[in-house]
């Protein structure tokens, strides 16, 4: 939906212009069942599951205006890093693809979005180190705010190596 939008200024009015333009959800909703799913007919439970991720389009282009004026940067962009290990001597290779960057246009505050499925309620934050958050007994508690980081430091170093400068 906001490809068009790409580096630009999304205004609220942008954003009422794409949420009143059905045509073009369906259509883009319809295109992922076909290449994702390689469904080109939907029937049954797949109508079912398209009227409900509509739904989550509206839902998200309502919580946008919330948001609105932002600079759209990228949305499933793709990001390599190499995690130095060991002292250097070896390295770990990273793939994240992030659902949705944008900034702020009042602050300049850069947002690095990951949409979630299914129950969560928000963030969680040890009260402690940076360990806490690998710590063995932890469960997972801290899963979506490490791979934040994760994305956060993925995405950065990517504008480094680009020789860009960093949002402020």
């Amino acid at each position: 939906l906001y490809k068009p939008f790409i580096g630009k200024r999304v205004a609220l009015e942008d954003i009422g212009e794409v949420k009143r333009d059905k045509k073009l959800i369906e259509n883009l909703v319809l295109e992922g069942f076909g290449k994702y799913m390689k469904i080109k007919e939907l029937e049954g439970q797949h109508l079912i599951v398209k009227a409900l991720i509509e739904k989550y389009v509206q839902l998200t282009l309502a919580a946008d205006k919330r948001r609105a004026p932002f600079i759209y940067e990228a949305g499933e962009g793709k990001f390599y890093y190499k995690l130095p290990i060991a002292g250097g001597a070896e390295q770990v290779n990273f793939k994240a693809i992030i659902d949705r960057i944008d900034k702020s246009v009042e602050g300049n505050i850069l947002r690095i979005a990951d949409y979630k499925t299914g129950k969560f309620d928000k963030l969680q934050k040890p009260g402690g180190d940076v360990a806490e958050y690998f710590s063995s007994g932890n469960s997972g508690k801290y899963k979506e705010t490490v791979q934040l980081y994760l994305y956060a430091l993925v995405y950065f170093s990517n504008l480094m190596k680009k020789g860009m400068e960093l949002p402020q």
